[in-house]
């Protein structure tokens, strides 16, 4: 990412990096996650290590210390290092060694502590003034995925403390920002600053792997003047905003109003990150809600998001950058996929249909939801099309385009067909985890694609491979009730996967999670659709 990112600016490689750490730290708020350096003494438990906490915290965390001790320190460090060390055996002590040596820094103590150690922290800040003296006030705690609930007794305790590099950005009525730095060794601390500040983000450009908590006065602030935090701080406001309420430490509202703005937002990256919340709240909550709560939500979606695709159109001309391409594509999915808008979902019918037929019709970033879309309401015909385009596609990308299509459409005939498609070599080995757990995704297909795991399970079971069978446990919280989270643990207790041993724990977590969740913000959302007059009839 960083040799890329310096050789193709263009190609905003951060950002996506950002996608990547924000799945890490939702996996590491888990009770059941795991240290960065993890001892192995079975194959199945090195497989199981091939995962976001192995590879994108581990990136993270050299990311949060170059961002602290600053790039050119950092890369004299590495220099040092491979200079010494050329051609001869070393182990991490010494890289963090030549760090410390370049900066001055304590880096093998803080790095030491963030591989060894699982989870990460959430980190209450809030102005501080002390003697005359300005600042910020930092506390920590481990980030739960359940605020409310005691972490188990043999995981790592919700008292641990992290070696902390805080990077926080003071923005200024002048339209200038400056960065203040502290190093958080205890559970809280006084970061002093010289000058006030109209508004401060607690993680500059998104460099920490941790979870800032603004105060409710300061989280209205950032509301306010969102456009002005840069990309990467915006897709992390999102992301821990978001975070925040699932785990319980925000209310609902909180990434509701932040939503709000979200229809002055341009850059594709920071659209993304408000999808897969809103496909949560739609899936999980607004359905759980009731029909006419869900209808409300699905208009609210549309009448913040409806006028960037009115304004995008369907088709732009030969000179549109490509940030306005994907842009397209992204807000087609939500108003399609999440929010069903028929102004929307039929034209994406009608075009995915016709892009069967002529290949160059559509964008290349259009087809992806287009296809979808069209999918979720094919009949015998068009899912028939679909196996053809599967089949004859050139490149594996289409093939698996149009094979992931057969497992969106609604109708049980349509699912059915896809569950025995399954079971042959028509679906490549590699791909057979990822098409079950889109079946199982998919809200009218879960419940008939569970009841067909547990009867085939012999004949699915020799078409996954060890490390992807995870994937296909990891899908399961889609089955959402409390009977069905005991028919999976039950399941799995009689039919032991051990590669999949830690993603069978993970998903039990997720499951109580979802309930916790459901049970306390449907209420809230209700609550706050009523109290802005969203109507549930159709637009």
């Amino acid at each position: 990412f960083l040799i890329v990112e310096d050789w193709k600016p263009e190609w905003k490689m951060w950002h996506d990096f950002q996608h990547y750490r924000s799945a890490a730290l939702d996996l590491d708020a888990l009770n059941n996650t795991h240290s960065i350096y993890t001892k192995v003494s079975r194959p199945e438990e090195a497989t199981q290590n091939f995962d976001l906490i192995t590879y994108e915290k581990g990136a993270s965390v050299l990311r949060m210390l170059e961002h602290y001790l600053g790039a050119e320190k950092f890369r004299e460090g590495v220099r040092t290092y491979i200079r010494k060390h050329r051609e001869g055996n070393t182990v991490a002590a010494d890289l963090w060694e030549a760090l410390s040596s370049a900066s001055q820094e304590p880096v093998e103590k803080i790095a030491r502590a963030w591989i060894t150690q699982e989870g990460f922290p959430l980190l209450r800040i809030q102005r501080s003034t002390k003697a005359g003296i300005q600042g910020f006030e930092l506390r920590q705690e481990r980030f739960c995925a359940n605020a409310a609930v005691p972490r188990k007794a043999t995981s790592t305790p919700k008292n641990v403390r992290w070696p902390t590099p805080w990077v926080g950005k003071i923005y200024t009525k002048s339209g200038t920002s400056r960065t203040a730095r502290s190093l958080l060794t205890q559970s809280s601390g006084i970061c002093e600053t010289s000058g006030k500040g109209e508004f401060f983000y607690g993680n500059s450009e998104e460099a920490g792997f941790f979870r800032p908590l603004h105060s409710p006065a300061d989280h209205r602030a950032l509301i306010e003047n969102f456009p002005r935090l840069s990309t990467l701080e915006r897709m992390g406001f999102v992301s821990h905003t978001w975070a925040q309420v699932r785990a319980g430490y925000a209310p609902l509202a909180a990434f509701l109003d932040l939503v709000t703005v979200a229809h002055l937002e341009t850059d594709p990256d920071v659209l993304k990150t408000f999808h897969a919340p809103l496909a949560v709240l739609d899936s999980q909550i607004a359905a759980t809600a009731g029909s006419e709560t869900r209808h409300r939500f699905q208009n609210w979606i549309i009448e913040t998001f409806g006028g960037q695709l009115l304004e995008l159109t369907w088709q732009g001309d030969a000179k549109e950058d490509l940030d306005t391409k994907v842009r397209r594509s992204i807000i087609v999915s939500i108003l399609g996929e999440i929010a069903r808008w028929e102004a929307c979902t039929s034209v994406a019918r009608e075009l995915g249909e016709k892009y069967l037929m002529d290949r160059t019709l559509l964008e290349a970033n259009l087809v992806d939801p287009v296809v979808q879309i069209a999918a979720r309401h094919a009949d015998q015909e068009l899912y028939t099309q679909f196996q053809v385009a599967m089949n004859s596609g050139v490149t594996p990308q289409e093939r698996k385009r149009f094979l992931f299509a057969l497992a969106a459409p609604e109708s049980p005939k349509l699912t059915a067909k896809t569950l025995q498609l399954a079971l042959t070599s028509a679906v490549p080995t590699q791909d057979v985890a990822m098409l079950f757990v889109r079946l199982l995704q998919n809200e009218t297909s879960r419940e008939t694609t569970w009841e067909f795991l547990q009867k085939r399970w012999p004949r699915v079971a020799k078409r996954l491979t060890p490390m992807m069978i995870a994937r296909l446990i990891e899908a399961t919280p889609a089955l959402q009730t409390p009977r069905r989270q005991r028919e999976v643990a039950a399941f799995f207790k009689a039919h032991p996967a051990p590669t999949g041993a830690r993603a069978l724990c993970q998903a039990m977590e997720r499951f109580r999670l979802n309930t916790a969740l459901r049970r306390r913000v449907v209420p809230q959302l209700r609550e706050w659709l009523e109290s802005r007059r969203i109507e549930p009839g159709s637009l």
